[in-house]
């Protein structure tokens, strides 16, 4: 029965093209048949003497010239009356014995692709962004437009709409002879594969005809979603443009649709079937064109826009894909990943997991980090703001441990520390900013070993870093470019001063994010390393040869003496202890000599620190003695000669062009250190 129906459909298939027209896979089956038939050879040699002189007698009834698909036909293709008929019959057949046809489907559809291709057809993906895809024909043929007779010209919508049945009315087939039509067209999607291997322009109608099955049998989407969804995967990822766009289109509209479908049961309550639908469309991560990233990101945002509550157990797979940034170069799919991001984090975060939350906070993290789009980079901070204050309110009702709440909330500062290293000057101030706004915001939610890491291992290694980024960046200007389109302050003008303003600006903040929690800091199992550590930095920021960072560094010294005593406004004074206060007098000592040697290292006036600065230092130098009075020691006399008059003498001798006018004989600088003198006459 089988070699009967081959033979026949195969027979019927050559009758509806010209003689000499060569489809490999009727070639095949016409072998086939043939060697279960040894007459068979003689019939095809007799059809084939009647077809040709049918041919002779009828050659004015020639309704159709078009370009073949097949490589081996040369010239046009010129169909006639007869092939038409045969064409129809084939169609009739196809629609009313579909169910019968089985292993011949594969007959069928590729003589339906050559017929279609050389009656120039346009193919179509349903719900495809650009509407209506047209089938191009062949590039290397000189005339590449079907010429088609006035009668012929009317029956082609009629025909179109038969060849359209046949695909519309596989809805009523049999789960085997589905599975059938499938497995024949993708048989002919990986021919038109083959096609773009060998430089040839491929034929679209497996790939369109492909969705018009599926969406007719959405019922029915265990039989077919599988092989499906791979053979087009693959298309996607070929080298043709043409060929990807229409796969890529394929495997969007195909999930559009399944997840608009009215599934019984809901696929609300299908996570199996959720994860089924969006494995194809998630599975377009691998492919590294540009294009299909673009059409799959355009794809998730409108699900998340449009079906994020018929996916609730499918939000873990949809971030990691937006999240996958990494080696993008295109500012365009930038933007379209990070709209995703951007949307479930602003419309749907109280609906996801905590899973999910910190993945939400990774994918912020990498959108951050990526240069390409300044704008996106900033937004994302203020992404990584919101999921810190949702988990914060949250916090209580998460199903997670402890322990596992405070470690998202920790790597999520390290998340914005690592923002505030970025190259770019406003991503460092926008992060940094948002950095110890969380940590002023919700600290409190933290337990003693998270503050401890959270001072030690995110602030001091922040300030580490700053350090060692600034004093290793470029001196050279910024702006000089011919084109004169950059236009930069002077005191900006260099990459060393915008990391200097970076650090000018996180260390008070630091220090105030230690000042601000030292009843807290004092309880740490090692509460000396926070508190030297601080100390450590100031410190290291006196000494650093920044005129900025350095002011900066005295001023943390002066906030300290200021909480100490109890003087700043609506502030008590905080319980330093002896020990402490020895700590803050070895720094601001450190600092003095560290300014000497500097100024004694350097090589020009114009890099000696300035008399404003010196003052400063002195002001700050004789209240913290003030302070320290009760526990002043011979050491500490012994080690202000390192200190003072050392201090003044590069200014007198070295600096003249740099004193403050003053209407006294002494300028404030020799004023202060006066007052210095004073003082410890009353230690």
């Amino acid at each position: 029965m089988d070699i009967v129906r081959e033979a026949f459909i195969t027979a019927l298939c050559k009758a509806a093209f010209p003689i000499n027209y060569t489809i490999g896979i009727i070639k095949a089956a016409s072998s086939r048949v043939a060697s279960f038939r040894p007459d068979a050879a003689g019939l095809e040699r007799k059809a084939n003497g009647d077809t040709a002189a049918a041919d002779s007698k009828n050659r004015n009834q020639i309704v159709a010239v078009g370009t073949p698909l097949s490589s081996s036909f040369p010239g046009a293709v010129m169909l006639t009356a007869k092939n038409i008929t045969c064409l129809n019959t084939l169609l009739d057949i196809t629609t009313a014995l579909g169910d019968l046809l089985n292993n011949s489907w594969i007959l069928v559809l590729a003589s339906l692709q050559h017929l279609s291709w050389i009656l120039g057809m346009n193919q179509i993906v349903p719900g495809s962004v650009n509407g209506l895809a047209k089938q191009r024909q062949r590039a290397n043929e000189s005339s590449q437009s079907t010429i088609l007779t006035n009668v012929m010209m009317s029956d082609l919508p009629e025909l179109t709409k038969r060849f359209d049945d046949v695909f519309r009315q596989t809805r009523l087939l049999t789960d085997t002879s589905l599975e059938h039509v499938v497995s024949a067209l993708c048989k002919l999607s990986q021919d038109a594969l083959e096609t773009t291997a060998a430089s040839r322009d491929p034929s679209l109608f497996a790939v369109a005809k492909m969705v018009d099955v599926c969406l007719v049998n959405m019922f029915r989407i265990d039989t077919w979603w599988t092989v499906v969804t791979q053979n087009l995967t693959e298309v996607a990822g070929n080298t043709n443009p043409v060929l990807r766009e229409w796969g890529t289109d394929a495997i969007t509209t195909l999930v559009k649709e399944c997840l608009a479908y009215d599934f019984r049961p809901s696929l609300h309550s299908n996570h199996n079937l959720q994860n089924k639908i969006l494995h194809p469309l998630l599975a377009l991560s691998r492919i590294g064109w540009a294009d299909v990233r673009l059409k799959q990101f355009n794809c998730i945002n409108h699900i998340i826009l449009s079906f994020a509550e018929k996916i609730p157990s499918c939000w873990r797979p949809i971030v990691e894909v937006i999240g996958a940034v990494n080696g993008i170069a295109d500012d365009a799919l930038i933007r379209a990943g990070f709209n995703c991001v951007q949307a479930v984090v602003s419309d749907h975060l109280t609906g996801i997991s905590f899973d999910c939350v910190e993945q939400c906070a990774e994918a912020a993290t990498r959108y951050g980090n990526q240069t390409l789009e300044l704008n996106v980079s900033l937004t994302a901070i203020g992404l990584l703001w919101n999921i810190a204050d949702h988990i914060f309110k949250n916090r209580h009702s998460f199903d997670v441990t402890q322990d596992r709440l405070l470690e998202s909330m920790l790597t999520l500062y390290k998340h914005l520390s690592q923002l505030c290293l970025d190259i770019r000057p406003e991503v460092r101030k926008s992060a940094a900013q948002t950095l110890f706004l969380a940590i002023a915001s919700h600290g409190n939610a933290l337990d003693l070993p998270t503050w401890h890491r959270l001072i030690v291992d995110v602030c001091y290694t922040l300030l580490k870093c700053l350090e060692k980024y600034c004093m290793t960046a470029s001196e050279e200007r910024i702006g000089d470019e011919e084109d004169g389109k950059v236009v930069m302050h002077h005191s900006r003008d260099t990459a060393k001063k915008q990391w200097a303003e970076t650090w000018a600006m996180v260390l008070p903040t630091v220090t105030k994010t230690v000042l601000g929690n030292l009843p807290v800091v004092v309880k740490l199992k090692q509460p000396q390393q926070a508190w030297q550590g601080i100390l450590h930095h100031i410190q290291r920021g006196g000494i650093s040869g920044l005129e900025e960072v350095s002011m900066s560094a005295l001023k943390c010294l002066d906030d300290i003496i200021l909480i100490g005593e109890g003087r700043e406004q609506d502030k008590l004074p905080l319980d330093i202890t002896v020990p402490m206060w020895d700590d803050v007098w070895k720094a601001c000592h450190g600092v003095g000599v560290g300014l000497n040697d500097l100024m004694r290292r350097s090589p020009n006036i114009e890099s000696l620190p300035s008399q404003k600065l010196i003052t400063f230092y002195t002001i700050i130098y004789r209240r913290l003695n003030h302070q320290v009075r009760n526990n002043f020691t011979t050491e500490m006399f012994r080690k202000l000669q390192d200190v003072f008059p050392a201090i003044m003498l590069p200014v007198l001798n070295r600096n003249a062009s740099k004193m403050m006018a003053c209407r006294a004989e002494i300028s404030p600088l020799q004023d202060s250190v006066l007052q210095i003198a004073e003082s410890l006459q009353l230690v």
